[in-house]
């Protein structure tokens, strides 16, 4: 549920990952030290998260504010950059020093796509569930990559606060 409205939940994530102790808790297995080549490809799935969620609305984005210029910064001029909903979700799946990042997909909300805790695991909510779209949607975001359905003791992961169980 999100905002105590029913609908599903999934979550996303590439494999490997860093080794996290959270994940190690969770069940999961597929550890690898992270590159910059696995960082672009992470923000290629977000950037494809979102572009499928914007067939739901308009993308509105609560959280992984990066922090306003200080007073230097505000001296010569410099602004705090301007992040696309995808580098927002990155940002905090990145580093738990952020609060959790949200992006609703219209009004009311029809999806949301959020991240948190410095896991690089997107959870997608979807107020109207389809299975075959979904798993279409899935193996598109997927690409060339393998997808596989992984079950595993979410209580160490989350979801995150913004979710409740049903």
């Amino acid at each position: 549920m999100w905002s105590g409205q029913p609908g599903g939940l999934i979550a996303i994530w590439p494999e490997p990952v860093d080794h996290d102790e959270c994940f190690t808790r969770a069940g999961f297995r597929g550890f690898a030290d992270s590159d910059e080549t696995w960082n672009s490809q992470f923000q290629v799935l977000l950037d494809r998260v979102v572009q499928w969620l914007s067939s739901y609305g308009s993308p509105v984005v609560s959280g992984g504010e990066v922090a306003p210029p200080g007073p230097v910064h505000r001296l010569l001029g410099k602004k705090a950059p301007v992040l696309r909903p995808s580098e927002r979700l990155a940002l905090v799946a990145h580093d738990d020093q952020f609060g959790p990042c949200s992006v609703r997909f219209g009004a009311p909300a029809r999806a949301v796509a959020c991240t948190t805790d410095g896991h690089p695991i997107v959870w997608v909510w979807l107020r109207d569930t389809d299975g075959e779209r979904e798993s279409a949607q899935l193996d598109a975001l997927s690409k060339d990559k393998p997808l596989v359905e992984t079950r595993l003791d979410w209580d160490p992961l989350g979801p995150p606060t913004l979710f409740t169980r049903a």
